[in-house]
C-alpha cells in the first residue's frame, strides 16, 4: 500500500476530526522505594560484662590457702608413714586449690561461646542485608524499565473535534492553513457519510487539495468557478420571481448597506419584481439582463433570443412608467449594467434543471465546490458574485425550513459576505440544521461580533496582527497565578550606654572591760578595759553598654491575571497550528492542535479523542492510569544516577 492510499485511508473515517493536538507523556516518575533503600541495623553484640565482671572479681588466695593446709596436713601423714589418710587429704587440698581454676576456665568458655553465636548472628544478617538490597535495586531498575517501556509506547497525538458546536469560526490563517484545515475536516466529515457545500470566496485554491483526497477516496466531488459557471449550478434554479428579485436586490444591497440609502433597495426589488413577474420560468442571469436592456429601451434586446414576443410585449408596457421617473430610470441602467457582465460570461455547458427545493443543491454524501473568481471581471463585480452566491444559499435555506440530512456548509473568506447576510446565515443556519463552517481572513468587524455568540467554537490561526492578536488573546481567556510582587527588609539597632557611681563611708568604735578575782594563799584581783574604734570609706563606680540588631524579612505574594496565550505566540503560530475554543467550561475549553493531514501517517497517533486532565472518562495508556505488573526480578544491573529513559520522547519538537 503506497503513501497516498494510506493517507487517504486514515483520513476518511466516520468520525469528525479537525487536527491532533501533541500531548508529551507524562516525565518518569521516581521509583517509590527510591529514597528507602534497606537499612543497616545489625543486632547487638552480646552483653559479657557480668561474666567479665565474675571472672575478674573470682578470688584464689583464700581457695589455695585451705588446699594448701590440706597439703601440710598430708606431709605430716608421709612423716607418721600414715599413707592412706595422707593421700586422700593431699587429694582434698588440691581439688579445693582448683576450684577458682575450673570456675575462671568455665566463665572463659561462655565468653567465647557468647562471641561465637553473635558472629554467626552478625554473619547470617549480613547476608540477608545484601539479598535485600539486590532485591531493592531490581525493583528499581524494574521500575526504570517500565516508566521507559511506557514512554517509548505512549500515544503523542490525539484527536480534536468540536462535535458539540452547531457552527466553527475559523479566524486568520495562510492560504497553506486554510488547505489542511480544510483537507482534514473535510475529509472526515465526507467519511461519516456528510455532504459538505464549499463556497470559496478567496481566490486562493483553499479547497484543492480536499478535492483531490476526495477524487483518490471515490468520494464524487463537484468543483465550479464562478461568474462562468453561475448558470450551470443553477443559481437561480427552484425560485420564483419575488425569490429571483430578492437575492438580486438583497446582493447589491449589501455592498452600500453600511452607508447607503435604504431607499434604493427597495427601488431594485420593485424593478427585479417587475421584470421577474414578467418573465416566465425558468430563469438565468442571460434573460434578466436582457429583459432590464427592454426596459432601458435598448432595441438590441428585441434580437437576441432569450425573451419571447410575449415577455417583450409586457415589459414594454411598463417600460414607459417607469421610465418618467428619473431616479427609478438610473437605478433600472444601473441594474443593467450589473447583469450584463454576467450574461456575457460563457456557460461551460448546459445546467441541469432542478425543481424547487430539489435536495440536489445540497450535496449529500459527496462534496460541492463553488469558487468565485476574478478572472474577466473587475474586482468589484467579483464582489457582486460572492453576495449573489451567499444570497442563492440563503434563498435554498429559507425552501427548507427543516432537513433530512445535515450538510455543512464551508464558507471560506467569509469576510467578504457582509454583516447582514453573516446574520441570515447563522439564523437560518441554526433552523435548518445546516452545519456553518464561516472562514475569516482576519479578526475584525463581523468576526469580532460573531465571535462566540450562538455557541459557536473557534479555530483561531496565525494572526499577525498585534490587535486581531490581541482581540482572539482575550477571547481565549486569561488564567491566574500568584507572583511575587513585594519584598519587605527591616533593620533596626539600638544602643544604650549607662554610667552609676556610689560612695559610702563606716564609723565604728567598741568598748571591753574585765575583771578577775582568785582566793587562796594569796588574793588578786585584777581588772581591763579596751576601746578601739575603726572607720572606713568605699567609692563605686559600674559603666554599662547595652547593643540590640534586629533584622525583619517579608515576601508579598499577589494573585495576577494572565493570557492563556500569549498575542506573540498567536502572532507567531506554525501555518497549519491552531488553538480550538471550545464551547464548555472545564480543562478541555482550550487545545492546541495542527491540521497538518500527514500527520495521521506519524507513529504514535490516536484513534480516540483524549480526555482533558481532570475530566471524567478512561485514562489513556501511558498517560497516567493503573500502573503495569513489573517482571520477575533476576540479575539486573545496579540503577542508574538517572532512569533508563533520558530526553524528550521521540516526534517532540520544543
Amino acid at each position: 500500500m503506497n503513501t497516498a492510499t494510506e493517507l487517504v485511508r486514515l483520513l476518511f473515517i466516520p468520525r469528525e476530526r479537525w487536527g491532533w493536538e501533541f500531548v508529551p507523556p507524562a516525565p518518569p516518575a521516581p521509583a517509590p522505594e527510591l529514597h528507602r533503600p534497606p537499612i543497616w541495623q545489625p543486632p547487638s553484640p552480646p552483653d559479657v560484662s557480668d561474666l567479665q565482671r565474675t571472672q575478674e572479681q573470682t578470688s584464689f588466695g583464700p581457695w589455695m590457702l585451705i588446699g594448701g593446709l590440706f597439703g601440710l596436713w598430708s606431709l605430716a601423714g608421709f612423716y607418721e608413714r600414715d599413707q592412706a589418710p595422707a593421700v586422700l587429704l593431699l587429694t582434698i587440698g588440691v581439688f579445693i586449690a582448683s576450684i577458682p581454676f575450673i570456675r575462671v576456665s568455665i566463665l572463659h568458655r561462655r565468653v567465647i561461646d557468647a562471641n561465637a553465636q553473635a558472629s554467626a548472628e552478625f554473619m547470617h544478617y549480613e547476608r540477608s542485608y545484601q539479598v535485600l538490597t539486590v532485591q531493592w535495586r531490581q525493583r528499581l531498575y524494574a521500575h526504570d524499565q517500565a516508566e521507559a517501556e511506557r514512554i517509548e509506547r505512549a500515544t503523542l497525538y490525539f484527536p480534536l473535534d468540536a462535535v458539540g458546536a452547531p457552527r466553527i469560526d475559523v479566524l486568520g490563517g495562510t492560504t497553506a492553513g486554510w488547505s489542511s484545515l480544510l483537507a482534514t475536516c473535510g475529509a472526515s466529515l465526507l467519511g461519516s457519510g456528510r455532504g459538505i457545500l464549499l463556497i470559496d470566496l478567496t481566490e486562493r485554491g483553499v479547497a484543492d487539495e480536499l478535492v483531490s483526497l476526495a477524487g483518490h477516496a471515490g468520494v464524487p466531488a463537484d468543483v465550479h468557478e464562478l461568474p462562468a459557471a453561475l448558470e450551470q449550478v443553477g443559481t437561480l434554479d427552484g425560485l420564483d420571481a419575488n425569490e429571483v428579485a430578492d437575492l438580486i436586490a438583497d446582493a447589491i444591497d449589501a455592498e452600500r448597506r453600511d452607508g447607503g440609502e435604504p431607499t434604493l433597495r427597495v427601488i431594485d426589488a420593485d424593478i427585479l419584481r417587475t421584470v421577474t413577474t414578467r418573465l416566465a420560468p425558468p430563469f438565468s442571469f442571460a434573460r434578466l439582463a436582457a429583459a432590464l436592456r427592454v426596459l432601458d429601451n435598448h432595441e438590441d434586446a428585441l434580437h437576441t433570443g432569450l425573451l419571447a414576443t410575449a415577455e417583450i410585449a409586457a415589459l414594454q408596457q411598463r417600460m414607459h412608467g417607469l421610465a418618467q421617473r428619473d431616479r427609478v430610470a438610473d437605478q433600472i441602467r444601473f441594474l443593467r449594467t450589473e447583469l450584463d457582465h454576467f450574461a456575457e460570461q460563457p456557460t461551460p455547458g448546459p445546467a441541469p434543471r432542478r425543481p424547487a427545493g430539489d435536495p440536489g443543491w445540497w450535496p449529500d454524501r459527496h462534496l460541492r465546490v463553488l469558487a468565485t473568481s476574478s478572472r474577466g471581471v473587475s474586482a468589484r463585480h467579483k464582489s457582486l458574485v460572492d453576495r449573489i452566491v451567499v444570497q442563492a444559499v440563503l434563498a435554498r435555506m429559507r425552501q427548507r425550513s427543516s432537513m433530512t440530512s445535515r450538510p455543512v456548509l464551508v464558507v471560506a473568506g467569509a469576510d467578504r459576505v457582509g454583516r447582514t447576510a453573516l446574520d441570515a446565515l447563522v439564523r437560518h443556519a441554526e433552523l435548518t440544521q445546516v452545519r456553518l463552517v464561516l472562514m475569516f481572513e482576519r479578526l475584525a468587524d463581523d468576526a469580532e461580533r460573531l465571535l462566540g455568540t450562538h455557541g459557536g467554537a473557534a479555530v483561531i490561526m496565525r494572526l499577525g496582527n498585534a490587535r486581531e492578536a490581541g482581540v482572539a488573546a482575550d477571547f481565549i481567556g486569561r488564567g491566574y497565578r500568584f507572583t511575587l510582587s513585594q519584598l519587605t527588609e527591616q533593620i533596626g539597632r539600638s544602643l544604650a550606654d549607662g554610667v552609676s557611681s556610689s560612695h559610702g563611708e563606716q564609723v565604728g568604735e567598741s568598748v571591753s572591760e574585765g575583771r578577775s578575782s582568785g582566793y587562796g594563799l594569796h588574793s588578786t584581783d585584777s581588772r581591763n578595759s579596751s576601746v578601739s574604734s575603726s572607720f572606713s570609706e568605699t567609692w563605686q563606680r559600674t559603666r554599662s553598654f547595652t547593643e540590640t540588631t534586629s533584622r525583619n524579612d517579608g515576601s508579598t505574594y499577589q494573585r495576577v491575571h494572565e493570557y492563556t496565550v500569549e498575542p506573540t505566540v498567536l502572532q507567531s503560530l506554525p501555518a497549519t497550528a491552531f488553538v480550538l475554543v471550545g464551547t464548555v467550561d472545564g480543562p478541555g475549553r482550550v487545545r492546541s492542535g495542527d491540521c497538518n493531514p500527514g500527520t495521521v501517517l506519524l507513529p504514535k497517533v490516536a484513534d480516540v479523542n483524549r480526555v482533558p486532565e481532570g475530566a471524567p472518562g478512561p485514562a489513556v495508556p501511558g498517560h497516567g492510569g493503573p500502573g503495569r505488573a513489573y517482571p520477575p526480578p533476576h540479575a539486573y544491573p545496579l540503577p542508574s544516577a538517572q532512569p533508563a529513559w533520558q530526553g524528550q520522547p521521540p516526534g517532540y519538537a520544543g
